[in-house]
């Protein structure tokens, strides 16, 4: 009796081991997941096409069980590189007659690279040997001190090294004995104290008017669109005591400084000592799709997609986050959306609104969005920031612009002490925070989603 006892259990045993090694063969087991890129890795070459989002006016979009999406097969699509800097190119377009070329070439040689002198060592050299019109030359020497006084600031050290330009000049044209033409400048460097990340700014433009002068061209007139230069000419009205009213100016600016670098320490402070509170969502943000996004699409435009614009730096921003999981949102008076390039603020899911594409009406959205989408916080302690994060800046208040955290900067503790951004209109790249001019700088807080 117990031999046959016995051997029924040893015959259900074998069974339930036959049974469950079948189970098992038949799993789909995952590999672990691969260590995330960090700020000083290279993101991926490919990046997941997005699915397009069906329009539904009625019922909130159904997320997909986490299951189901982890089963679905990932289609790619290959992401070219971007072409490296060379230096100290410089090209002209189909515009320009030949015999202009040679001394047109020689004057922006010399004129770039006392540029990136000053730049890279912090220390204004006279340049106004290369103007014809003082007052413009004026102009810019007041832009480039104040760059240099806020740099100074800086908790790092913004000296540059290993620096590279390349020029396109383009739109020639000659009116009387006045020469006038665009010129694009690309620019890569090394910031001293962050030389792990290779710094490029794309696309700035530089306007310029030369007259002869003794067989020499000289500047009459320069414009550069960048946030230093930008600063100056969005207040100065010309004058015939430029001097004094550009002076004033930068002394403004410099107190607008002084008020806003005391809030940043006040900052650091209740950081260093956690006085601060985080939000909780219903759901959490891919800072990793985000960063990997906002890496890619900087120096070039997303546009299988997305609708680009002359000032893209919203509409940028707005792809970073929606690349990191925050939905468009359609509902209320607060929305946030781009399903296509005719406005439309109804509650639909169709058509676009401005804050996607416009600085005020993002801010409204950071600040007042409530219930469905956008989990963020507005003026957060700036140290707080990181990939996928939105900081807004300017010149009278933070209005002006905003850029897309990718990463942050730290010391040997590693406690942050600065924030690295990339933006569209100027195309901005590992780029520190403390770097950029504009006095006002507001870190929009993403936290995640809400259902």
């Amino acid at each position: 009796m117990n031999q046959k006892k016995f051997l029924l259990v040893f015959v259900i045993v074998a069974l339930i081991l036959v049974v469950g090694l079948k189970i098992f063969t038949s799993l789909d087991i995952k590999k672990p997941l691969s260590k995330p890129i960090y700020v000083d890795e290279k993101p991926n070459t490919e990046i997941p096409k997005e699915e397009s989002k069906k329009e539904d006016s009625k019922d909130k979009p159904k997320q997909e069980d986490q299951k189901e999406k982890e089963s679905k097969k990932e289609e790619v699509v290959k992401i070219p590189a971007k072409a490296s800097i060379t230096d100290k190119k410089i090209s002209f377009d189909s515009s320009f007659p030949n015999e202009e070329k040679d001394k047109i070439k020689t004057l922006l040689k010399e004129f770039f690279e006392r540029y990136y002198d000053i730049i890279a060592n912090l220390e204004y050299k006279d340049i106004s040997d290369m103007f014809q019109n003082k007052e413009n030359a004026y102009i810019y020497k007041t832009t480039l001190d104040l760059l240099i006084e806020n740099r100074k600031q800086s908790a790092l050290n913004l000296r540059l090294n290993n620096v590279k330009y390349e020029l396109t000049v383009k739109k020639y044209k000659k009116t009387d004995d006045v020469i006038s033409f665009t010129v694009l400048e690309n620019c890569s460097y090394n910031f001293i104290s962050t030389t792990s990340y290779p710094t490029a700014v794309y696309n700035i433009e530089n306007n310029f008017n030369l007259k002869e002068e003794n067989g020499i061209y000289k500047i009459s007139y320069f414009k550069k669109v960048q946030d230093f230069y930008v600063m100056i000419t969005d207040v100065y009205k010309t004058t015939e005591n430029y001097e004094e009213a550009l002076d004033k100016i930068k002394a403004n600016y410099l107190k607008t400084f002084e008020v806003e670098n005391k809030k940043i320490k006040t900052m650091y402070t209740n950081y260093l000592n956690g006085n601060y509170d985080v939000l909780k969502c219903d759901h959490g943000f891919d800072r990793q799709k985000a960063y990997e996004y906002a890496l890619i699409w900087v120096g070039r435009r997303n546009t299988t997609k997305w609708r680009t614009y002359n000032a893209n730096c919203v509409n940028y921003v707005s792809q970073v986050m929606y690349a990191g999981g925050i939905p468009m949102d359609h509902y209320g008076k607060e929305q946030w959306k781009w399903y296509g390039s005719k406005k439309n603020t109804a509650n639909t899911a169709s058509g676009f609104v401005y804050s996607w594409t416009y600085v005020p009406s993002i801010v409204s959205y950071f600040k007042n969005n409530t219930g469905y989408g956008l989990c963020g916080k507005y003026n957060e302690n700036l140290y707080l920031g990181d990939k996928g994060d939105v900081i807004v800046v300017g010149t009278t208040g933070p209005t002006r612009h905003v850029v897309s955290v990718i990463g942050q900067i730290k010391d040997a503790n590693g406690k942050v002490i600065d924030l690295l951004v990339n933006s569209n209109t100027v195309d901005l790249e590992y780029f520190p925070l403390s770097a950029y001019a504009y006095p006002y700088k507001v870190l929009m807080k993403v936290y995640g989603w809400n259902d």
